[in-house]
């Protein structure tokens, strides 16, 4: 997420020091940074969501892993126990 407001940083700087005649309008800097915004959220979104289906995963083989773990145990156990 920095680098888009590093990247917003650099498109304002860049269009204060443009000359005049080159410059951006008022309408077209508001909508890059509005659809820089856009895409900063929607970003920040997708991230989320991928952090989220990871954790669920992790969590998923971790009962997996624990299941396992304990089967093997009850068999070594039952084993001794013959």
């Amino acid at each position: 997420m920095e680098e888009f407001a590093i990247l917003e940083r650099c498109i304002a700087d860049c269009a204060r020091r443009s000359p005049p005649t080159e410059r951006p309008s008022e309408e077209e800097l508001a909508r890059i940074f509005l659809t820089l915004q856009s895409t900063m959220v929607r970003t920040a979104d997708v991230f989320q969501e991928h952090m989220r289906l990871d954790e669920q995963r992790e969590k998923r083989y971790l009962r997996q892993l624990r299941t396992l773990a304990d089967e093997a145990l009850r068999a070594l156990r039952s084993r001794r126990a013959r």
